[in-house]
């Protein structure tokens, strides 16, 4: 009896291991298909995905270069010009300009008048400036500098520079007359 009921399950490993190759083909039927047809799913998105970055990238290029061909700039470029030649005279704002940059630099700003100036480009006028100044010699090349580098464009068009001894010690101060231009959109 013993060696029949291993016969009896000596015979059913075959009908097992048919039985598992059954159910294995059948899970990757029922489990893995889809999955395999959802990862062609994805495949088929990302490409077109990358095609139409492609097509981002193309028209970004094509408006750089039309910014290019046509000089456009940026809001804030157009801020900065404004800034540099701004909408009306404003010699209000010119005289607190060279205040700030009288004081950054320790100079002392003696006097300060306005002429009306020329120009040579429609719808820009000129504003002529007269002042004169206090300071070291050093000063005045600092002063110039910030000049240059204040967002109002500053032309100076003349420099008259006396020296003079400071009384208790040998100091030499200068006082320096210059002749400025800044333009205005009218």
């Amino acid at each position: 009896m013993l060696g029949q009921s291993e016969k009896e399950i000596n015979n059913k490993w075959p009908i097992v291991g048919v039985f598992l190759i059954v159910l294995s083909l059948a899970s990757y039927v029922f489990l893995a298909k889809p999955v395999a047809g959802d990862v062609s799913l994805v495949k088929a998105d990302v490409s077109s995905k990358e095609t139409a970055i492609e097509g981002l990238k193309a028209k970004i290029k094509g408006f750089e270069e039309a910014e290019k061909q046509f000089n456009l700039t940026t809001e804030v470029d157009r801020l900065e010009i404004l800034k540099s030649v701004p909408v009306g005279m404003h010699q209000d704002a010119v005289i607190k300009n060279l205040i700030e940059i009288a004081d950054t630099y320790d100079i002392v700003l003696n006097s300060i008048g306005f002429s009306q100036g020329d120009s040579d480009v429609d719808n820009v006028s000129s504003l002529r400036i007269s002042s004169s100044f206090e300071g070291s010699y050093d000063d005045l090349t600092e002063f110039l500098e910030g000049l240059e580098q204040n967002a109002r464009v500053f032309k100076v068009g003349s420099i008259s520079v006396q020296v003079s001894n400071a009384e208790l010690s040998d100091l030499k101060r200068a006082n320096f007359s210059l002749t400025i231009e800044t333009f205005f959109q009218d």
